[in-house]
C-alpha cells in the first residue's frame, strides 16, 4: 500500500521539527567542545532520520539536502578531523535550509531548486575537505568510474579526483566496456545496478579473454540494497550512502596497493 503524503505531512512536520532543533542545539555544543563526540552522533542520527523520512514522503529536495548534511557529519562523526569554524558555517545555513523547505513541503514532488543544489555542492566541498587525501607515488593513475546517477556520478568523481586519480566517468555498462578497450585502468568503481549492464556482469565482461592480473573492482549499492555475491577477493563493496567518509577512499586505497604488490 502507497503512502499518502499529504495525509503523513503534518506529523512528518513534528518529528523534523524535533531534529532540526537537535541539529541546531548540538551543533552549538560542538562549536563549544570541537572534540565531544556526543553531539555529532546526535546530529548525525537527526540528519539521517530526516532523509529517511522524506524519502518515504517522496520529498527528494530534501531528502538530498539531508543526506548531504549526513555526510559531512559522518566524517566529523568517525573522528577524521574537528569541526572547523568554515564548516560549521555551512552545517548552519544547511540546517536552515532544511527548515524552510519543511515549512514549505506540501506533500507534491519537490524539484531541487537552484538554492538547494547550491548548498549540496557546498556540503560536498566540505566533505572533499574534510576527507584526508591518499598518498599516491608517481604518476596520477586512471580510474574507471561507472554510474547512472549524475549526483552520484559528481560526488564520487570529487572524491577520486581529491584522492590524486584520474577519473574516466562512465553512464553505462557498455560505454564502459569501450573505454576499457584502449585504457590500462588501476581500478573500475561501479554501481551494483548499472544501467544497461549490472555490476556484477560488468566485472565479468571486463575481465573476458584478458591476461594478466585482473583489475580490482570496487561495487557500490544502496545502504539497504542486497550485496552481489563477491567472487573474488579484488571486488570489494561500499554502500552508497557512506561515500562522503574516509572509509570509501580506504577501500580504494587497498584495492588499489593490493594490485600493485
Amino acid at each position: 500500500m502507497s503512502i499518502d503524503p499529504v495525509a503523513f505531512l503534518a506529523e512528518f512536520r513534528a518529528e523534523v521539527t524535533d531534529y532540526l532543533n537537535t541539529l541546531d542545539e548540538q551543533l552549538l555544543r560542538l562549536e563549544r567542545d570541537p572534540v565531544d563526540p556526543r553531539p555529532v552522533r546526535a546530529m548525525f542520527l537527526a540528519a539521517h532520520s530526516i532523509k529517511g523520512g522524506a524519502a518515504m514522503l517522496g520529498l527528494l529536495e530534501l531528502r538530498e539536502l539531508a543526506h548531504g548534511l549526513e555526510d559531512v557529519l559522518a566524517i566529523l562523526r568517525d573522528g577524521n578531523r574537528p569541526l572547523e569554524r568554515t564548516v560549521a558555517d555551512v552545517l548552519f545555513r544547511g540546517v536552515d535550509q532544511l527548515r524552510a523547505l519543511v515549512a514549505n513541503a506540501d506533500g507534491t514532488p519537490q524539484k531541487s531548486t537552484p538554492q538547494t543544489l547550491a548548498m549540496v555542492a557546498e556540503l560536498s566541498a566540505c566533505t572533499r575537505t574534510l576527507i584526508p587525501r591518499v598518498p599516491i607515488a608517481g604518476a596520477a593513475p586512471r580510474v574507471l568510474l561507472v554510474e547512472d546517477s549524475p549526483s552520484v556520478r559528481q560526488v564520487e568523481t570529487f572524491l577520486l579526483q581529491d584522492a590524486g586519480f584520474v577519473v574516466d566517468a562512465a553512464e553505462a555498462g557498455h560505454e564502459a566496456l569501450a573505454r576499457a578497450q584502449d585504457v590500462q585502468y588501476v581500478l573500475v568503481v561501479a554501481g551494483v545496478e548499472t544501467r544497461d549492464l549490472r555490476g556484477p556482469d560488468l566485472v565479468l565482461a571486463l575481465r573476458a579473454g584478458r591476461s594478466g592480473p585482473p583489475v580490482p573492482v570496487l561495487l557500490t549499492m544502496t545502504d539497504h540494497g542486497p550485496a552481489a555475491p563477491a567472487s573474488t577477493a579484488d571486488v570489494a563493496f561500499a554502500p552508497k550512502g557512506r561515500l562522503g567518509n574516509a572509509e570509501f577512499l580506504s577501500s580504494v586505497r587497498k584495492l588499489t596497493e593490493q594490485a600493485a604488490a
